[in-house]
């Protein structure tokens, strides 16, 4: 008798944890695609500049650490396309400021990347990691170079950033700020101790990326300090050729005298 009624007791159980497994499952995944719908849906508006789709869906309880396959974050999106009002609203909103992506790139180092200085300073101002590398070895000073954020560049090496590193193409800061002829991100290198003759990963000097761009600004400060015009790269090319190479007659006439 026992038996029996332990048998359709179990019986009943079990069914009862079929039904409840199935609605658990189903109720599982609705509040998965609403998840979805609340939380992806604040990073690709984040990313897409929709200020009051943003302020929607966190009203409507999106999660602002949310992370996509990339690690990203909507703030990530919001540093790396300049979007300044929606940054602020997700910095408001509890989002980490400083996260790092599956690809070491934080939201600093990303308007960094994208030469977004306003972004770069709010987000500087919050305190973040001066000395992040993200996975092809670019620096906050190296980004900040290439876009020619000398003030940037001069704040950040007094909080003790990596000042010098070369990136996964084999340049660092100096390399970028010669040739695209940011004389005061090169003053600020130089002034911060990095050699006026260093060679990235080709043996191509800032005098070279200078001249072969024709920044004649560049070229006659980086003289002045007594940069080597007879230094060769690792194909044997100078600066002379460099200049030469793209039809930079004056840069050529500032390099022979």
């Amino acid at each position: 008798m026992l038996q029996r009624f332990l048998k359709v007791f179990l019986f009943f159980i079990l069914i009862n944890f079929q039904y409840s497994f199935v609605y658990a499952n189903d109720e599982t995944y609705k509040d998965g695609k609403e998840w979805k719908e609340l939380n992806f849906g604040l990073i690709e508006a984040a990313k897409e500049g929709k200020l009051e789709k943003v302020k929607e869906l966190l009203g409507r309880g999106a999660i602002v650490k949310t992370k996509n396959r990339f690690g990203n974050t909507a703030l990530h999106y919001a540093a790396r396309n300049n979007h300044i009002k929606i940054l602020k609203v997700l910095i408001k909103a509890g989002s980490l400021h400083d996260l790092p992506s599956l690809a070491n790139k934080t939201p600093f180092l990303e308007a960094l990347m994208s030469g977004n200085e306003e972004i770069a300073n709010i987000l500087l101002k919050l305190g973040v990691n001066v000395k992040i590398e993200d996975n092809d070895s670019m620096t906050a000073v190296t980004a900040a170079a290439y876009n020619g954020l000398h003030t940037i560049c001069e704040k950040i090496i007094k909080l003790g950033a990596v000042k010098d590193q070369a990136d996964i193409s084999g340049k660092s800061g100096i390399h970028y700020a010669a040739g695209n002829g940011y004389i005061k991100t090169l003053k600020v290198l130089l002034n911060a101790g990095v050699e006026v003759d260093k060679k990235d990963a080709y043996n191509v000097t800032p005098l070279m990326w200078a001249s072969a761009y024709g920044h004649n600004e560049v070229v006659k400060y980086l003289l002045s300090l007594n940069a080597n015009k007879h230094n060769k790269d690792t194909s044997g090319k100078t600066a002379f050729e460099y200049a030469k190479a793209g039809n930079h007659i004056d840069t050529y006439e500032l390099l022979i005298k």
